[in-house]
């Protein structure tokens, strides 16, 4: 399994010269977004050097990331390691692979490749062996078969062969292609004939017999090329494997094929023992590099579907994720529109849709917009071949992301069933499958997943609840980034979502004045102490990000809406957990301080936002509900119009299935109901104006829910002049505590902004 030429090249916790035990790191809070390549190697050449053989060298470069480059570093072995990790071998994950020109003075010309990666806390196996027990070396060689016999099942014979992203002008290297490189070959074929040439030499200097097989080649599967102990990482904590080091680095000194004692032994001091006897060719599964070009499907993008490629790339994919990170749609997504051919049809499908989206101009209605892209017939197209595509699919992985790639197009399409549907199943494949075993599934789309889960809550119909076990985050000992933070406020979310649910027969239907069961306030509890461990968390993360100030003006901005975003879910998630089984609205009235918080959070947040920013289309939930919440039930007058002013202007125009203008109508004809108001075009009470209800409403005033139709009609406002709009039914409480049907018109304009929040246009 090893070879006996090269050291361990991939640096381990354990493994680290004691006296940077205690160091801290260049890029330690600080966002690798906001580091450039040229920043990166500066400071590979100053940060603490953990490894370095020869011209190789990795650095560290923060707590949790470490840069290898130079040397025999390429761009495949960066491109290799992404494409294990998206089909599920645990390896480090990949961050940004890069070259830089002019590394050195004496040689301006020479390119130099770069690889930032995860840090591995742990060590190598090759330390560690001595030390362990006969069960857990038992443990590991199966976990060692094991993956060999995946890298060799994982057959892809539609793709070249060669190193990911090789880009045809490299030779290949490794021990199977000699000392120098050879190559590269266009073809399986191509490959084929140079092996059966080297078995030819080998007959003619009479190294092997005349009846040696031949090769034939006919698969093409992923190989390592130096599965060594050296090379897999004993974790530390929970004593898993992690493969590293893809550069096919770790080749064996070959002799010469003409000298029976050859030159390079003698040069290195190497005892040669000759020529050993070639055991005769095994044509079965030859272990090949797994080939992918940048030009994968060659010849299937005609021109728009390029444009529509490169449209995701620029356009689409940076805008869709809303607040949260967009590395899903901008890295993994993209790397496996290469080698997926459904992946490849819905990120065409999407970009089609998406584009189309962007340029519905703002009062169209939802009607008219949705049969516009039932009409765009490249995105349909591709659709349906990505569908026949997956109807084949047996990796579970590949199979819950697509389902994410259809969920994103039917809500693109305003397709509420279909896109609730489809996140269902989702669901039911997470948590059946063995999709979860994928590193990438686990650290990529469950979240998404997870947060998707709102759709089914807000707008999903019957009693059916999602199941939320396979969501459930554990607390950890503390938050790293405002991610992981995310990550843990969105399970409260939906737990607090659910309980909500779950009180409303206590709240108001069938079992009203009734106590719950010990259950369910068993569960209340357990969110109740989970919102105040997930604070003091936030409290100490917030408390370390503030003492670093290595951020670009951009990486703020987008720290400034994760923060925020939290936050807002935090806050409702406590009102939520407090009212669940309240029997009157008026107890809302009690959480004035979440209010406040959560209104001055999200103005702050409005004030530091860059004119243009927003995209018109984001594929989850972001401000727009949360925000229609806090207007609904924040009954505060002053605090309500600024939550309006918020509604306004913080969210996309479009967030999965809702729609900001759509919402914006519905809040601001609560508070004018509410409060006895007209407001004027910004949503403000017009100055001489005096509300007949400044105050809290009565109950009998309030508005506990709505629906709303998309049909133009003819009504009155608060003070019986005649407007033009949408229908909308108010759910309003009689004296008698009777629920009691209110019907209005929403106004048909869209929300009119400040000028210096109007989107750019182009």
């Amino acid at each position: 399994m090893a070879s006996d030429d090269k050291t361990e090249e991939f640096p381990t916790e354990t493994d680290k010269p004691p006296q940077l035990e205690e160091k801290s790191y260049p890029l330690d809070g600080v966002e690798l977004d906001s580091v450039s390549d040229e920043e990166l190697g500066r400071l590979f050449r100053t940060a603490p050097i953990l490894y370095q053989a020869g011209s190789n060298k990795i650095v560290r470069i923060s707590q949790s990331l470490v840069l290898k480059g130079d040397g025999t570093v390429s761009k495949g072995e960066g491109e290799t390691q992404r494409f294990a990790a998206v089909h599920g071998f645990p390896v480090p994950t990949v961050h940004r692979v890069f070259s830089l020109f002019g590394l050195y003075p004496d040689w301006p010309e020479e390119q130099s490749w770069f690889i930032v990666m995860d840090f591995v806390p742990g060590v190598s196996l090759e330390k560690a062996w001595p030390d362990l027990d006969t069960d857990t070396r038992d443990t590991v060689a199966v976990k060692v078969a094991e993956m060999i016999d995946r890298m060799q099942s994982l057959k892809i014979s539609d793709m070249p062969p060669g190193p990911v992203d090789h880009g045809g002008d490299e030779p290949w290297r490794g021990p199977y292609f000699t000392e120098y490189g050879t190559g590269p070959f266009p073809t399986l074929q191509d490959m084929e004939d140079w092996y059966n040439h080297k078995l030819d030499v080998c007959i003619r200097l009479k190294r092997t017999s005349n009846e040696t097989q031949r090769f034939s080649f006919t698969d093409v599967v992923l190989t390592h090329q130096d599965i060594a102990p050296r090379n897999l990482i004993l974790q530390e904590g929970n004593q898993d494997l992690c493969l590293v080091d893809f550069g096919f680095g770790a080749r064996k000194i070959k002799c010469d094929e003409t000298k029976p004692v050859c030159v390079k032994c003698s040069a290195t001091g190497r005892k040669c023992h000759g020529y050993k006897a070639l055991t005769p060719a095994r044509p079965a599964r030859p272990q090949l590099c797994l080939a992918k070009s940048p030009d994968e499907f060659p010849g299937s993008l005609n021109g728009a579907d390029y444009r529509a490629m490169q449209f995701f790339s620029e356009m689409v994919g940076p805008n869709l994720p809303g607040a949260t990170d967009p590395y899903f749609w901008t890295d993994l997504v993209m790397q496996f529109t290469r080698f997926e051919p459904a992946v490849k049809h819905s990120v065409l499908a999407i970009s089609a849709l998406y584009e189309d989206v962007t340029m519905t101009s703002a009062d169209a209605t939802g009607s008219s917009q949705a049969r516009r892209l039932r009409d765009n017939n490249l995105a349909l197209a591709h659709y349906n071949i990505a569908i026949k595509h997956l109807l084949v699919m047996e990796n579970k992985g590949l199979v819950v992301l697509v389902c994410l790639l259809f969920i994103c197009i039917e809500i693109l399409q305003s397709n509420r069933e279909a896109a609730l549907q489809h996140s269902t199943h989702g669901t039911i494949i997470l948590g059946t499958s063995d999709a979860l075993l994928y590193r990438w599934v686990k650290q990529w789309v469950l979240p998404l997943f997870r947060r998707l889960n709102t759709l089914n809550f807000w707008l999903g119909e019957g009693p059916d609840l999602p199941d939320l076990k396979v969501f459930r985050c554990l607390t950890p000992a503390r938050s790293s980034n405002y991610d992981e933070a995310g990550d843990m406020i969105d399970d409260i979310f939906n737990q607090a979502f659910q309980i909500l649910c779950q009180g409303y027969i206590y709240r108001g239907g069938s079992m009203r004045g009734q106590d719950p069961p010990p259950e369910l306030l068993g569960q209340q509890r357990r969110i109740v102490q989970s919102l105040n461990d997930w604070h003091t968390l936030f409290g100490n993360l917030e408390t370390r990000s503030m003492s670093t100030t290595k951020h670009s003006a951009i990486t703020k901005t987008k720290k400034g809406f994760l923060r925020t975003f939290s936050l807002v879910r935090y806050h409702i998630c406590r009102i939520w957990s407090n009212i669940a089984f309240a029997l009157s609205e008026m107890v809302f009235d009690e959480h004035f301080d979440d209010y406040q918080t959560t209104v001055e959070g999200m103005l702050k947040t409005v004030e530091n936002q860059p004119p243009g920013r927003q995209s018109k289309f984001e594929f989850e939930m972001g401000f727009i509900a949360p925000v229609l919440f806090l207007v609904m039930k924040c009954r505060y007058l002053s605090l309500r119009l600024k939550a309006l002013r918020c509604l306004a202007v913080l969210p996309a125009p479009r967030e999965a299935l809702w729609e900001r203008d759509g919402m914006y109508a519905v809040a601001r004809r609560m508070v004018e109901i509410e409060h006895g108001v007209v407001l004027d075009r910004h949503g403000q009470i017009p100055a001489g104006v005096e509300p007949l209800r400044p105050g809290l409403p009565a109950k009998t005033m309030r508005v506990e829910q709505f629906v709303t139709e998309t049909l133009d009609m003819t009504g009155r406002d608060v003070f019986g002049r005649e407007v033009r709009g949408t229908k909308v039914i108010f759910f309003m409480r009689a004296a008698d505590d009777s629920v009691r049907l209110v019907p209005d018109v929403l106004p048909g304009a869209g929300v009119e902004l400040p000028e210096w929040l109007t989107p750019i246009k182009g």
